[in-house]
């Protein structure tokens, strides 16, 4: 019977568990660095048991997760929740500053530079800026029909 309590807790970070095994699991994992698990196949070190069998089926090939909306099979659970955004076409990752969503968070840590501007690309033709170079060439382009640039106005200003 499961009654929900979880008497053990870590005295490291106060995390609470059910059983005792589940406690010394999560302190071995988190504040050791200890990896006691190793692969047979290609000696990498693991913390945890499961993190161990998950990299294992790297070498039989296996791929046991299969996607329910079409016939894609992956080696990962991971790798099949990542997959499965692209039929439920779900944006859980929000971005903090505007509200926007995105479906990856490879996509979100990509917006969020166009809030902290921490690599702007500045227009050498006005005064626009781009937080990725790829949007400040594609801008520049519409400059190509010969307007000169700001540096070349300024240069005509002072040198009269």
């Amino acid at each position: 019977m499961h009654t929900g309590e979880k008497p053990y807790k870590c005295s490291h970070c106060d995390k609470c568990f059910t059983t005792k095994g589940h406690m010394i699991d999560h302190h071995q994992r988190v504040h050791t660095g200890e990896k006691p698990h190793q692969c047979c196949e290609c000696n990498k070190r693991f913390s945890s048991k499961r993190q161990l069998a998950e990299h294992q089926i790297i070498h039989t090939g296996e791929k046991p997760y299969q996607c329910s909306h079409c016939v894609k099979c992956f080696a990962r659970k991971s790798e099949l929740v990542k997959h499965q955004i692209v039929h439920t076409r779900e944006k859980p990752h929000g971005c903090y500053d505007c509200g926007k969503h995105f479906n990856s968070k490879k996509r979100l840590v990509e917006h969020q530079i166009t809030h902290t501007w921490e690599e702007s690309y500045q227009c050498s033709y006005c005064d626009r800026r781009y937080a990725r170079k790829k949007f400040l060439l594609k801008h520049e382009k519409i400059h190509a029909d010969g307007k000169p640039s700001k540096q070349q106005l300024r240069q005509m200003v002072f040198s009269k």
